[in-house]
């Protein structure tokens, strides 16, 4: 074979093995990507914060936010106190010096609010209308 004709096999033979590669690697291109695991975008490779813990509660803190409905006239002889707390449900008492009331609170949508003021052993239609544990008023009428 010349010269010429040797280059030109060459060429075509070039040409026949880079286009199979071209055909293999296009008809399996598919397989490829699902093999492949994307990379993580800058969120992914982010580590998450933890999760802070949310702040407990203290009695001081109840009772700071039931101040106005527990001491609506700024007596300065009140006293309050939290007598039982379980979830969202609070019991505790409100003095002025030689009186006073227990008090029944909720927590509803982030908010206290007290629900009842007594004297007396509670309703039980309102500790059912509510939903309040019973380790909350111990007893009902």
């Amino acid at each position: 074979m010349n010269y010429k004709t040797s280059t030109i096999v060459l060429l075509v033979l070039l040409a026949l093995v880079i286009g199979s590669v071209g055909v293999y690697y296009f008809l399996n291109r598919n397989q490829q990507v699902t093999s492949v695991s994307p990379t993580p975008t800058i969120k992914e490779q982010m580590p998450l914060p933890s999760a802070t813990p949310k702040k407990i509660e203290s009695s001081e803190d109840i009772l700071r936010e039931l101040d106005s409905e527990l001491n609506p006239d700024n007596d300065s002889k009140y006293a309050g106190t939290v007598e039982v707390r379980e979830g969202n449900y609070a019991q505790g008492t409100a003095s002025f010096g030689g009186g006073g009331y227990g008090w029944y609170a909720v927590k509803q949508n982030g908010k206290w609010t007290v629900i009842l003021k007594t004297q007396n052993t509670p309703p039980c239609s309102t500790m059912e209308q509510y939903g309040f544990p019973q380790s909350v008023y111990k007893e009902c009428r």
